[in-house]
């Protein structure tokens, strides 16, 4: 499963580099990887067809309204990338306050649609699901942060190569 996820995320992530998403290509990606995606969960939770209906119902909701927190997530990046070389204590504050409102809202969000889960496919499903999907969100993240430079990071490295 591990491998899977994996497999995605780097397709996922192949098809972007940090700070350079343009607005419509956010859209496409997203939508690329949440079809990728629904194999893989539709696969890991093997519901029965009871639950199987208002569950990808329900999923379908989901995954539009993480998109727009995930896009949020990519335009915060986008705005570090292009500030980067220029990053002031003003900017690195708004940065930081915005990624962690978005930590926040992702949070609220999270627990919301557990308890609609809980409702339509039982406790124990919905948390095998929430375990897949913050699996498959971490994943991302520990991905894109890997890319991502440490303030003064490329700065330090310019200087290092030079000496």
């Amino acid at each position: 499963m591990k491998k899977t996820v994996f497999i995605l995320m780097f397709c996922w992530y192949g098809h972007t580099t940090f700070g350079q998403a343009a607005n419509e290509d956010l859209s496409v990606i997203q939508t690329v990887f949440g079809k990728e995606k629904k194999v893989v969960v539709e696969q890991y939770m093997q519901l029965d067809n009871s639950q199987s209906n208002a569950f990808w119902q329900l999923y379908g909701a989901y995954e539009s309204n993480r998109r727009e927190l995930s896009r949020e997530r990519l335009v915060i990046l986008n705005d570090y990338a292009k500030a980067y070389n220029q990053l002031d204590d003003k900017t690195a504050l708004s940065l930081a306050n915005r990624t962690i409102t978005n930590d926040m809202a992702y949070d609220k969000f999270h627990k919301r649609y557990l308890k609609k889960f809980t409702k339509i496919i039982g406790g124990k499903n919905a948390v095998k699901f929430f375990q897949l999907e913050l699996y498959f969100q971490n994943a991302v993240r520990s991905f894109i942060l890997d890319e991502v430079p440490f303030i003064d990071e490329l700065e330090k490295s310019k200087k290092s190569t030079r000496s």
